[in-house]
């Protein structure tokens, strides 16, 4: 369909999401315009969020409110634009939600409440990691609250370090997620591995099925956390998405967004 059509913009729901569907779409898009790259002038893409708890605020239709960005992204690294919408464009967008007649028999209220005087729009920039020499230097990929997630590459290994801080807010537990891409290897055949830490140990699963954890080393101390990864778990890539979460955060922030994660 991307062959044929030739996109030169696409829109597409966000890496941060809190539907996960939502944030796979996001993923698999990425994918296939990396797929693509030698086929295809790069498209301009936008992210926009749908769900995302306590926002829009007020919900209900507001035709002379705006779309604002949420109070949980307020320190993120997306990179926000908005679009303004005239009346008549904002009027056939109220419209064009009320033809889902059957997601509007039960979130009427909330999905009037995207018919505003705008439309917003948020992409996360790429992560790169050079080569590290000699020491730990670490990327910070985003940051919430009390947390700080930070990417390293060194000596054939990708470190995750989870920082805290403030104490007294420990770890329950942490979920790491990581999906490798290389050129001429079909994305399903690439590792997708899943980590999970918690007081009971280290499971590790890739493509859903449990396997040895020994590969991966989990260094936790009082303020951060760092799990190290081999490369070559990870099929050797040029590209990883990422996503990192703890057990505490729920699924509104963009400590669970999907990350793209270039290895130059």
């Amino acid at each position: 369909v991307l062959k044929k059509y030739r996109p030169t913009k696409i829109f597409v729901s966000s890496p941060a999401d809190t539907n996960r569907d939502h944030r796979a779409l996001n993923l698999f898009l990425q994918v296939a315009l990396w797929d693509l790259q030698d086929e295809l002038p790069p498209p301009a893409v936008y992210s926009y969020l749908i769900h995302c708890y306590g926002w829009p605020r007020p919900s209900n239709y507001h035709p002379d409110l705006y779309l604002h960005i949420p109070k949980k992204f307020a320190r993120s690294q997306v990179q926000w634009r908005t679009l303004d919408l005239s009346p008549e464009e904002e009027e056939l967008k109220h419209q064009a939600i009320r033809l889902y007649r059957s997601q509007c028999s039960d979130s009427a209220f909330y999905l009037v409440s995207f018919a505003r005087k705008n439309e917003l729009f948020g992409r996360y920039p790429d992560i790169e990691l050079e080569k590290a020499n000699g020491s730990r230097d670490f990327e910070i990929a985003t940051t919430y609250e009390d947390k700080t997630v930070a990417y390293c590459r060194m000596e054939g290994n990708l470190f995750i370090n989870v920082f805290l801080r403030r104490e007294g807010v420990g770890f329950r537990r942490l979920f790491v997620n990581i999906a490798g891409y290389r050129r001429g290897v079909a994305f399903a055949r690439m590792p997708k591995l899943k980590i999970i830490v918690s007081p009971l140990g280290v499971k590790l699963l890739d493509r859903g099925k449990f396997i040895d954890a020994r590969c991966i080393s989990v260094e936790e101390k009082k303020h951060s956390m760092s799990i190290r990864v081999p490369l070559a778990a990870l099929g050797d890539p040029s590209y990883l998405l990422s996503s990192v979460n703890t057990y505490r955060e729920d699924y509104s922030t963009d400590l669970n967004a999907w990350r793209v994660i270039k290895l130059k």
